[in-house]
């Protein structure tokens, strides 16, 4: 896409000419040649779309200068066939090979193009291009985009593949050219999935755009069907087809963690041939267990469920050779019936009483009816806020070791241990207790210090009595009883903000302060300070000029003010724009996540860079920048969850797929997934909403990031 912040800064440039005209004098403008850029003189493409209604010959309008239904219609249709043009080319230059120029055509002009195609539809829809009414063919149109590009890449690849096997099938090479093989069969099965998905983009293209598209869809089939015969030779010629099945009968594969499930089955070649010794990996859901065949090529195992999904229906097995073997892969499916099994929490200790960051130590074991269950993950919550997870052990026990945080009231509360995860083989039945949360004063320290005529700097802590700091509550700083603005405290305990005073206030005047810590939901007393200072002249508001020119204005003068005037305007604007721009690109790096080893152990430079993020993200929300710190920590969710649950390529996906993705893992509990989702939520506002995140909600959303970093959310595995 172009840079709209070099366009931007062009603007900016010719203004800043057009005030220097204004200022030196009248310069003569030279005659345009407006024929050169006219559509008409533009070559058109080379097409095979045919529209089925007629097209007009009524000029094409910028689409931002529009204003009414028409105009909007108008442009709408022209950017529309703008991009039908661009994909049309595309199949062109896949038809004939040229694979470069077939990804580029879909490049950076066909995204800005389809930006606009975007913001005209939702003009005259009523669609955003996020899935609102009319927005099929924005879909589709993207999706087209991607698909394509990647099928170029894909066909690309696997004819330099498919040169490579051939020259190592004539040197000789014939373990590379087996390794080759197996590549260019993993290709064509990428081709097929690809070009289905690219199929079905132009079906809806055609379907809502009123486009005969079957010539493009049926060269997609045919590029796909000659890399599928290309596979299908070389497959024949190099590998062993081989037969994977599961041969337990439908009361073995019904089953649940008090009664295990047996799972037997064989690998064998198309010829009946016993495969020894080969890996064969069976997959619950997103949870797999490893085992081996045996001399006869059979394998079994029994298997209790315990975090797969209850309502798992079917057991997948899969056997993946070496890339050197002469066997092919293969895999298969049968159902299973999954029944739920309920464990209870015996907890052995239990607090009496609990003040502000008290260390809350309870332990206890998780038990079925017959033994005790381990690898689970629990939740502890009070006065119904969770504040701690942990996973039992082997033996079924379990610790916390959990702080009560500020946001718990006072008075007898319910302390409650269940599963953080529900809809599970293993079901938790909660126990509950009753614990007595004590309020703690609080002590609130401040300074000022004067920072322009009318402001101060503001610093100051907040601590409970015995000196603890107390981080992520709001300060109040008022003047004369008014509130001025809000501020959060820093993990330290601190914090430092900017206030303007009214302009009542004069140099010389001395002028009270106070900070307020109120929070009336909290188990922390209020507490208040109060700092007066008296305020120095500092400059004048006003900065004397002085000009040549003096009386009234002649009329040359007065036009050259209101040049200068309209310059100024123009050049705001110029600035809103850029800014608005380069805020939302840094906005999209900043919500794209770092690539992390999937298995890699967090350390001490890792926790550090993670307490770096959330402190600027602290930092923008002290400053009143309320997006960007949400887009700060979002950015941290992303890294954490990538991280945590082994995802790679998490860059291409949206909040909200993304969002998807994690909650369709097993490890994601309900909790977190409702803070997750809560925190997408308010990511989306900030990113994309020309409404700003309130301070409430941007110190929501970080206090739920940062619950989440600390939870101790350890990978578990079925054994």
């Amino acid at each position: 896409m172009a840079d709209l912040s070099r366009w931007a800064y062009l603007c900016l440039f010719c203004c800043f000419l057009l005030l220097v005209s204004s200022t030196g004098g009248v310069v003569a403008a030279p005659a345009t040649d407006v024929s050169a850029g006219s559509p008409a003189s533009i070559a058109s493409e080379p097409t095979f779309f045919q529209q089925s209604t007629q097209n007009n010959t009524t000029q094409q309008k910028n689409p931002d200068t529009v204003n009414d239904d028409g105009d909007l219609q108008r442009v709408q249709s022209h950017l529309q066939s703008q991009l039908l043009g661009k994909l049309n080319t595309g199949v062109i230059h896949l038809d004939q090979g040229e694979y470069e120029r077939a990804r580029a055509v879909l490049g950076d002009e066909y995204s800005e193009e389809y930006d606009k195609y975007v913001d005209v539809l939702g003009e005259t829809t009523g669609g955003d291009g996020e899935g609102g009414p009319g927005d099929g063919s924005a879909d589709a149109f993207n999706q087209a985009q991607e698909n394509q590009r990647k099928l170029a890449s894909t066909v690309d690849t696997f004819q330099e593949t498919q040169e490579q096997y051939q020259d190592a099938r004539q040197a000789g090479n014939e373990e590379r050219a087996r390794e080759l093989a197996r590549e260019i069969n993993q290709l064509a099965t990428e081709t097929n999935t690809t070009s289905r998905q690219l199929r079905d983009n132009y079906q809806v293209i055609g379907t809502t755009t009123g486009t005969d598209v079957s010539t493009e869809i049926r060269v997609i089939s045919t590029i796909t069907q000659n890399v599928t015969e290309s596979r299908a030779e070389i497959v024949e010629r190099e590998f062993v087809k081989t037969r994977l099945q599961i041969a337990s009968s439908p009361a073995e594969l019904n089953g649940s963690f008090s009664d295990p499930l047996f799972i037997t089955g064989s690998l064998r070649t198309q010829t009946n041939e016993s495969l020894a010794n080969r890996p064969i990996t069976l997959y619950f859901g997103q949870r797999s267990i490893q085992t081996t065949t045996s001399s006869t090529g059979t394998f079994a195992l029994s298997y209790r469920p315990r975090l797969i999904r209850v309502n798992t229906s079917n057991v997948s097995a899969q056997f993946t050779p070496e890339s050197e073997s002469q066997y092919l892969g293969t895999n298969t499916t049968a159902e299973v019936t999954l029944r739920e099994t309920t464990a209870e929490v015996r907890s052995q200790t239990s607090p009496g009483s609990l003040s502000y960051a008290a260390r809350l130590n309870t332990s206890g074991v998780l038990r079925t009816t017959n033994s005790s269950v381990s690898g689970i993950p629990l939740a502890l919550s009070v006065g119904g806020q969770r504040i701690g997870t942990t996973t039992t052990v082997s033996d079924g026990s379990f610790r916390f070791t959990s702080r009560l945080p500020a946001s718990v009231s006072t008075g007898n509360q319910s302390l409650r241990i269940t599963s953080a995860q529900s809809g599970r083989a293993i079901s938790v039945s909660p126990t509950d207790s009753q614990v007595r949360i004590i309020s703690t004063p609080t002590e609130l320290e401040m300074s000022a210090a004067q920072a322009g005529t009318r402001s101060l700097t503001v610093t100051g802590t907040l601590r409970t009595d015995s000196g603890t700091p107390v981080s992520g509550q709001p300060v109040q700083l008022r003047h004369q009883g008014e509130l001025i603005t809000r501020t959060l405290t820093a993990p330290n305990g601190s914090y430092t903000t900017t206030i303007s005073l009214p302009s009542s206030v004069e140099p010389g005047d001395t002028v009270a302060v106070s900070a307020r810590y109120v929070a009336p939901d909290s188990n922390l007393n209020d507490s208040r300070a109060t700092v007066s200072t008296t305020l120095a002249q500092i400059g004048s508001d006003e900065t004397s000029q002085t000009d040549s020119n003096t009386g009234t204005g002649s009329p040359l003068t007065t036009a050259r003010n209101v040049v200068a005037f309209l310059g100024g305007i123009a050049i705001l604007g110029v600035i809103a724009v850029a800014g608005r721009y380069r805020r939302r690109q840094e906005e999209q790096q900043e919500s794209t996540p770092q690539a992390e080893a999937p298995n890699e152990t967090p350390t001490a430079s890792s926790t550090t860079q993670n307490n770096a993020l959330l402190a600027t993200a602290d930092s923008h929300l002290d400053q009143g920048n309320t997006d960007l710190a949400v887009i700060t920590a979002y950015k941290q969710l992303r890294q954490e969850l990538a991280a945590r649950h082994s995802l790679s390529e998490t860059h291409s996906l949206t909040h909200w797929e993304l969002y998807q993705l994690c909650t369709d893992i097993d490890d994601i509990d309900d909790l977190d997934s409702e803070a997750m989702r809560s925190v997408t939520e308010t990511y989306e506002q900030a990113a994309y909403s020309p409404h700003a995140v309130t301070a409430a909600g941007a110190q929501s959303s970080l206090a739920t990031v940062r619950a989440f970093l600390q939870s101790d959310k350890d990978t578990l595995s079925d054994t």
